[in-house]
């Protein structure tokens, strides 16, 4: 009987010394990811203080050095923030030229960085930039501004008092605001923020789908999920102050949602985005299938009048064709928004008399 408890204990105290071992080396390859992380994070901040610590190599005057420090402490510091939450680093300079669009990729989308003295010589400086790119700031591509900058900028939108601001300054910060949300497309705060979130978070869900971390079916259920709300401000950018009865509203989301996923990561896939894009037209007809008939065809003329619109736009502000015909896209297209008949310019010389006056 003794030698069976000898025996008994003999294997309960192996076991315990196995999951010790266990245990502990669970924690020593834990702590090695750790130190390897940390290692890491430590390069990328020593690549910025090089950076800074060598102003004679970074190009222009000692008043806009500033900018290209700012793209290396964004890139550098994001990175290192990466490296010890122990996730692959999201920023970087690789495959940006020295005169493209764009300073730095963030989740492999464009960005451009402008940090200018002065809030609204910053905001003249994005739409200079934005004249000189068509698309940038109107695809998946956005800009970074100083956070203290944008913070009174919001406040200043909302209508709160601003210490400092003149109302001329505040009168100046309006106004280029809206020239930026006239040429984007998109209002400043939902101009950005949901569109890029979206996309960024598209961008995500693409490499893990091509990690093999989520099938096609999961990307496709996720993707519609992370554009639901771009959905719903490109919604009502096209129907303004329309009523949409609550049983359409799923469906309508749902299809704008879907075509937005298509449009973010078509140039991510080949052959796949015809197969994302049937699967979407699935989705959408099942969502007719279980409404109402009466509201079925308030869900077509939805979706007609958003595309119209979004074509009409495209439409008047495309460059590439000549005047009168970009003079007809901009009469529909006031007239899609019902802009009263007096204030519509219907041809050259209304045109002309109209920027004389």
């Amino acid at each position: 009987m003794k030698e069976n408890i000898h025996q008994t204990n003999q294997i309960i105290g192996g076991m315990v010394a196995g999951e010790n071992l266990h245990h502990t080396e669970h924690l020593k390859a834990a702590l090695s990811r750790q130190d390897s992380a940390f290692t890491k994070a430590i390069e990328q901040i020593d690549k910025v203080r090089d950076f800074i610590g060598s102003p004679e190599h970074i190009l222009g005057n000692n008043q806009t050095k500033h900018g290209e420090i700012a793209e290396q402490v964004e890139v550098g510091i994001r990175n290192a923030r990466d490296y010890l939450r122990q996730r692959t680093p999201s920023a970087t300079f690789d495959g940006v030229g020295r005169t493209a669009p764009e300073d730095y990729l963030i989740d492999g989308v464009q960005v451009q960085s402008k940090f200018i003295n002065g809030i609204n010589k910053n905001l003249d400086h994005v739409l200079e930039h934005m004249r000189k790119y068509e698309n940038f700031g109107r695809d998946n591509s956005y800009y970074h501004i100083p956070e203290d900058y944008h913070e009174t900028i919001k406040k200043v939108l909302s209508g709160e008092s601003v210490e400092g601001l003149t109302d001329h300054t505040v009168r100046k910060i309006q106004q280029k605001v809206q020239e930026i949300e006239k040429l984007s497309g998109k209002s400043f705060d939902n101009f950005a923020a949901s569109f890029v979130s979206a996309g960024q978070s598209i961008v995500s869900l693409i490499k893990s789908l091509n990690s093999g971390e989520i099938s096609f079916d999961q990307f496709t259920e996720m993707s519609q999920l992370v554009c639901i709300e771009s959905a719903a401000v490109g919604l009502a950018s096209a129907l303004g102050q329309a009523v949409i009865p609550v049983p359409v509203l799923g469906a309508v989301l749902g299809t704008i949602a879907g075509r937005m996923v298509i449009d973010f990561s078509k140039k991510y896939f080949a052959k796949e985005t015809e197969s994302l894009k049937h699967r979407m037209e699935e989705y959408y007809n099942q969502c007719l299938t279980k409404i109402d008939q009466t509201y079925q065809a308030v869900v077509s003329r939805i979706i007609a009048e958003y595309e119209k619109l979004g074509d009409l736009t495209k439409a008047a502000f495309d460059t590439s064709k000549n005047v009168a015909l970009r003079l007809q896209a901009s009469i529909e297209l006031a007239e899609a928004y019902e802009v009263s008949d007096v204030k519509i310019i219907r041809n050259i010389n209304e045109l002309d008399a109209f920027m004389l006056s």
